[in-house]
């Protein structure tokens, strides 16, 4: 029996033991910036740096490579072009090096450079800069798999460009989850969680920027918060969501009836409310503009406060008929001596 416990208690730790060792980034490398973004014209040249931080336990190549592409789906993702020859953007992105070598935890910057064509398409061009423990092209083992961590370009060339954009959707969202739940009109308290699907139908990456105006049933303004707080791009002949929020999100989401009545107190609102869009695009600052209007009742704090009104009035009701009923007795106390 203790032979069996001894060998059942060294798996589980052998077994423990492995997973932690898997869990270990042992190729760790931490990037920045995570965007370039860049407005430039036809025969224009910009520099910059890329920090490169070996976070692991030991020595590591990176080898760098650039890749073009385009936009996925409405969250940000990105399609990754596998071309044989270079073109676009990720041929006129320079780099001084092809692979760089790091201490355990060394930082070192990798020079860039965009150099453009005198003959540059104008309107978007998108590509990332790649960091690989592996070279590319190369094969992984069945041991390990390589890291590769990127920073993307985004770079707009001037000249005949179009610069379009429009407001698909604007709404309120469920408070469980707001990137994956639906649309409400009611809410039981704040936050308020608005989600705006951008759609560009230009050739060139806009970053909506502005705000967005809450008012109340009276007309008065409540609130005036960021449209696009997470500076969200939106790439041509895509729609992205960009999500902004109104209220306090420091408390947890309502998953029982008193922290919900909780939530209600510390993100107190009511009544009928109508957000505006007031936020802007592209080099002319043209407008996007659209509305929702959604209704706010904490009814659970409704509910413990008509609880609490009718035990007043009961206690009310109760006192009342006491002190009645004692001056009854005095009074029939006193009819009897009399």
């Amino acid at each position: 029996m203790f032979k069996q416990r001894f060998l059942s208690g060294f798996f589980l730790m052998s077994c423990l033991g492995l997973l932690l060792v898997m869990a270990h980034p042992v190729h760790a490398v931490t990037i920045s910036p995570v965007v370039v973004d860049q407005t430039l014209s036809p025969g224009d040249t910009v520099q910059g740096n890329i920090t490169v931080i070996n976070d692991s336990n030991q020595p590591q190549t990176y080898y760098a490579s650039t890749q073009n592409f385009i936009a996925k789906g409405e969250e940000g993702e990105q399609t990754f072009l596998n071309e044989q020859t270079l073109s676009g953007l990720a041929s006129w992105i320079v780099l001084d090096q092809s692979q760089i070598t790091l201490a355990p935890n060394q930082t070192r910057d990798f020079k860039w450079a965009i150099r453009l064509p005198a003959n540059a398409e104008p309107g978007g061009h998108y590509s990332a800069v790649f960091f690989s423990t592996q070279p590319a092209g190369g094969s992984g083992s069945s041991v390990g798999v390589a890291a590769k961590t990127g920073v993307l370009f985004l770079v707009n060339v001037k000249g005949d460009i179009k610069e379009a954009a429009s407001i698909d959707s604007f709404a309120v969202m469920n408070q469980s989850d707001p990137t994956k739940s639906t649309k409400v009109s009611f809410l039981d308290s704040l936050p308020a969680y608005f989600e705006a699907r951008v759609r560009n139908t230009g050739s060139v990456h806009i970053a909506p920027s502005g705000s967005i105006e809450v008012k109340n049933m009276f007309g008065n303004q409540v609130a005036k918060v960021s449209f696009n707080p997470n500076k969200s791009r939106v790439l041509p002949d895509s729609t992205r969501k960009v999500r902004s929020m109104w209220g306090n999100s420091g408390v947890p989401f309502a998953n029982n009836f008193w922290t919900g009545m909780k939530n209600e107190w510390s993100n107190f609102a009511i009544g009928r409310y109508t957000a505006t869009s007031l936020a802007t695009y592209g080099s002319q600052n043209q407008p996007l503009s659209a509305s929702v209007s959604f209704w706010v009742f904490p009814w659970r704090l409704t509910l413990a406060l008509i609880i609490l009104l009718v035990l007043l009035l009961l206690m009310l009701k109760g006192y009342n008929k006491f002190i009645i009923n004692s001056a009854m007795r005095r009074s029939t106390g006193a009819n009897r001596k009399a």
